[in-house]
């Protein structure tokens, strides 16, 4: 009962509520012709070659209208010493025509806290996804956390994504993706499925007006230094974790100046998003973890060959599906229904649960009970996935992921990143599966150089980090001529609140971006694997 693989188918974390977790828009072969206009209305560039780019423009004083509003949420468990301050963005939807009726109106929520003085320090902090959100819920952890209390705080939510207007959140895709884990259907049968649902919402969204060509990082960046300038900061800190490093790597490119400080967590940088990366990042990551399991005595004294466990669990799991009853929320309701897990759904699990610090000691011996027919973690495991697979706006990440990285494809389609179906529900929550489909124009290449800003900077990675590979991190901070690295052993996704010592570097930082790191980073610990119990 092997799903997704058969013969006959396809060949954050941000430190806020405690520390959770110069460059041109002219195409570069200098031969554009006169813009065309795409069948979805975009302003493109034709080069030689034929390939239209993308003309969103990097504006170096784009303006927004901030307006008050009440807030979007009830603020009676936000910390009574923090004064929190709703307000509205509205920007042109097309930075190239800025007099065009079409806008997009992003939320802003500003966080003081008594005592703190305003002292042209303002931290702003980017969401990652693309399509995250910092708005849905009330900043109540935010509002209790350490950096508010030593800087204002500005959270918003990027064009797209959570609470900004228009919306692309796609319930379609949503739906297909969780149906997906319901079935035992080869993988040619779930892919069609996925792909039609990605199809729907692209042609939803078109069909009310919406220009998926406006949405890139390009256009962010031009949101987030007209947020700068309607809030009357001169200079602010910029705090990104995974895309929200991207984001914050290209302003800072584009706008040096306006930059205090930036810290990043995770880096997602400019230059990557190629097929060889979407195909070979999930066993990659597992290998990751079996060579860590390895070197460990204990671990390796549990599980002399991790991999080979891991194949047993999937194998288990491909003979006899996991079966679980639950009541999930997606594509905007709550909804009951009986999901059969099968080995590759578990692949996918298990690289999607090293994103998490708090799960990653864990992971050997989950692995080893599912190897040994114990499937009692399953319903913890739907529960966690459930909001990794949906909990993003599809379509801000699409539009967006596309038009930054989608020209390193090179035409790659779905069916070459989903190849044999072994990570088949991780490659249902790839953008790059579906760029080919949802067809947005790609950035000029000038926007994938490395993003190598002269600002103080600090990032933070772990070694077992899944998505953003602790490489990427260490290589942006070895280019950069003003950067510090703070490397996280046994860490995941998000490392700047992977213990005290990462969380003090970086409290220091913000306050004296010139200070040296803390002792203690050189000798952080890796949390031991709980193998046992």
């Amino acid at each position: 009962m092997t799903r997704r693989i058969s013969a006959a188918g396809v060949v954050l974390v941000l430190l806020v509520g405690g520390v959770l977790a110069g460059c041109s828009s002219d195409d570069d072969s200098g031969s554009a012709s006169k813009p065309t206009t795409t069948a979805a209305g975009a302003t493109t560039s034709t080069t030689a070659k034929g390939t239209e780019y993308s003309r969103t423009p990097f504006l170096d004083a784009p303006k927004g209208k901030l307006e008050d509003v009440d807030c979007w949420w009830d603020l009676g468990e936000v910390d009574p010493s923090v004064t929190v301050k709703c307000q509205t963005l509205t920007v042109p939807a097309d930075w190239g025509d800025p007099d065009s009726s079409d806008k997009v109106v992003l939320p802003v929520a500003t966080l003081h806290k008594d005592g703190v003085p305003t002292d042209g320090s303002p931290v702003v902090i980017l969401h990652g996804g693309p399509g995250g959100a910092l708005l849905v819920d009330a900043p109540a952890s935010v509002s209790k956390g350490p950096l508010v209390a030593q800087h204002d705080l500005v959270l918003y939510d990027q064009r797209g994504s959570g609470r900004a207007e228009p919306s692309l959140n796609c319930p379609e895709k949503e739906q297909a993706v969780m149906d997906a884990l319901t079935t035992t259907d080869p993988v040619a049968v779930e892919l069609k499925r996925n792909v039609e649902a990605t199809q729907a919402c692209r042609d939803r969204l078109v069909g009310d007006g919406i220009d998926l060509n406006d949405y890139n990082t390009i256009a962010s960046v031009n949101d987030l230094d007209a947020l700068r300038d309607a809030l009357g900061f001169e200079k602010w800190n910029v705090n990104g974790g995974s895309y929200g490093t991207r984001l914050g790597l290209a302003y800072a490119r584009q706008h040096p100046d306006r930059v205090r400080a930036l810290a990043l967590d995770s880096v997602y940088p400019t230059q990557v998003g190629d097929l060889d990366r979407a195909v070979n990042n999930p066993p990659r990551a597992l290998e990751r973890l079996v060579d860590e399991c390895s070197g460990d005595a204990d671990c390796k004294a549990a599980f002399p060959d991790l991999a080979k466990t891991v194949d047993d669990a999937a194998k288990a799991l491909d003979d006899k599906p996991g079966e679980v009853t639950l009541k999930l929320t997606f594509a905007g309701k709550e909804q009951e229904k009986t999901y059969h897990v099968v080995g590759s759904d578990f692949r996918s699990g298990m690289y999607a649960a090293l994103y998490q610090n708090a799960i990653i000691p864990l992971i050997p011996k989950v692995i080893g009970d599912v190897a040994n027919g114990d499937y009692g973690i399953l319903p913890t495991y739907l529960q966690t996935a459930g909001p990794l697979l949906t909990g993003l706006s599809e379509g801000a990440y699409l539009s967006i992921d596309c038009a930054d990285s989608g020209r390193l494809l090179d035409g790659a389609t779905a069916e070459d990143v989903v190849g044999d179906g072994e990570f088949f529900i991780y490659a249902m929550a790839l953008a790059q599966t579906f760029c080919s489909q949802w067809d947005v124009a790609p950035l000029p290449p000038s926007f994938n150089e490395p993003a190598v800003p002269d600002v103080p900077t600090i990032i933070f990675a772990g070694t077992l980090d899944p998505v953003t590979p602790y490489t990427d991190s260490k290589e942006q901070a070895e280019a950069m001529p003003n950067a510090k690295f703070v490397l996280a052993p046994r860490g995941g996704h998000g490392d700047a609140g992977f213990d005290d010592c990462t969380r003090k570097a970086f409290m220091d930082f913000l306050a004296d971006p010139s200070a040296d790191l803390p002792a203690c980073v050189k000798d952080l610990q890796a949390p031991k694997f709980i193998l046992g119990g």
